[in-house]
């Protein structure tokens, strides 16, 4: 399982790979952004009013949400994992088992040949 961060300014991009069903997986890019950009929506909130500052719960919620979105992503690479590798395991079953009917009807047409031969051989002999 690899996480790759690329860390630019003011983003940090997480590169993982996303579960969707349980036959499919696609690798997603998810960007997050610096709390600093977050200040032109703090303007934009004239109208409503907060026991501390804007910034201050913003700064201590952030992280907060952004460790949760992280954990949500790591989650989902491990669950995507996970479903690669029963579904690899399902395929060598199903190969397996396939393998071993086809062996299973070779050897009994194989046994039946040396049965009908030894049969053959037997009414042969008792006509001579």
């Amino acid at each position: 399982m690899q996480y790759m961060i690329f860390e630019q300014d003011p983003e940090q991009i997480l590169v993982y790979t996303l579960f969707r069903v349980h036959a499919r997986a696609r690798v997603n890019r998810h960007t997050h952004t610096n709390t600093h950009t977050h200040t032109h929506y703090i303007q934009n909130m004239q109208d409503m009013i907060f026991e501390q500052d804007p910034e201050q719960i913003l700064s201590a919620i952030l992280p907060l949400y952004f460790n949760g979105q992280l954990l949500r992503q790591m989650q989902e690479s491990v669950a995507s994992e996970l479903a690669a590798r029963m579904t690899a395991m399902q395929a060598a079953t199903d190969n397996a088992s396939d393998l071993i009917k086809l062996l299973t009807q070779q050897m009994n047409r194989q046994r039946q040949a040396a049965i009908t031969q030894e049969i053959s051989e037997i009414v042969a002999g008792s006509n001579s």
